[in-house]
């Protein structure tokens, strides 16, 4: 591919969707080595053309972070993945596989702020959000404000059922929560329903590792399915 930045990208994507994770990762990269990166405080102060070279750099990075992340490294996921909603507020694909990657890290505290940070900038989902503190700011019972995350999530599921994207972080909260029955059960029946495209229920089943390790070939391989299935219908 040519084309400077954006056909580095365009490669990376590509390769990322073959499943060559190592070549996919090179190109992308080299693809946000291309120019500097983009401080988040400049993003307020940007006119349309900068914005949308901001969005293309956020996309860039999201990508490069969804190719660490199925390459089952976490911790370069998130670092990617937090310079790409850097650059653009709005990326809800980097917010969702941000809440994805800080599970798998066992990190439920930012697994949560992301998710819910996910649904309050989610502009058909906004309203059920309440306003909020700093992401990572906030002091309280994580698994208070599990139940509280999944209630929201569940009335948001009420208002658009079909939704692809619900239905995964409906998986990582279950996954955080070690609700075995709720995120295995529905892989029992064929998770992802082909002909339409989505699940038919909880796109991530539970790792069975213990809390200390967080660590299982069933683990990792069905909750990372929330992850590429972000990078396929991302929103940028």
């Amino acid at each position: 591919a040519g084309g400077g930045r954006e056909g580095l990208v365009q490669a990376g994507s590509e390769l990322l969707g073959q499943g060559d994770l190592p070549q996919a990762i090179l190109a992308l990269e080299a693809a946000v080595r291309s120019e500097p990166a983009r401080e988040a405080s400049d993003s307020t102060q940007l006119d349309e053309a900068g914005r949308e070279e901001a969005r293309r750099e956020s996309v860039a990075w999201q990508l490069l972070g969804q190719a660490h992340a199925d390459a089952d490294d976490d911790a370069a996921a998130i670092s990617c993945l937090r310079r790409a909603v850097a650059a653009d507020a709005q990326n809800l694909a980097a917010l969702l596989a941000l809440g994805v990657s800080y599970t798998n890290e066992l990190d439920a505290s930012r697994a949560l702020d992301h998710l819910r940070l996910w649904l309050r900038r989610h502009p058909d989902f906004a309203s059920l959000a309440p306003a909020e503190e700093e992401v990572g700011k906030g002091k309280y019972d994580v698994w208070a404000r599990q139940a509280d995350t999944t209630a929201l999530f569940l009335r948001a599921v009420g208002r658009a059922p079909h939704s692809a994207d619900l239905h995964a972080v409906l998986g990582v909260l279950h996954n955080l929560s070690r609700e075995y029955g709720a995120a295995v059960g529905p892989r029992r029946e064929g998770c992802f329903r082909e002909e339409e495209g989505r699940p038919c229920g909880s796109p991530a089943a539970v790792s069975r590792s213990p809390p200390s390790s967080g660590r299982s070939s069933c683990g990792r391989r069905t909750t990372r399915s929330g992850t590429s299935w972000a990078r396929r219908r991302r929103t940028r």
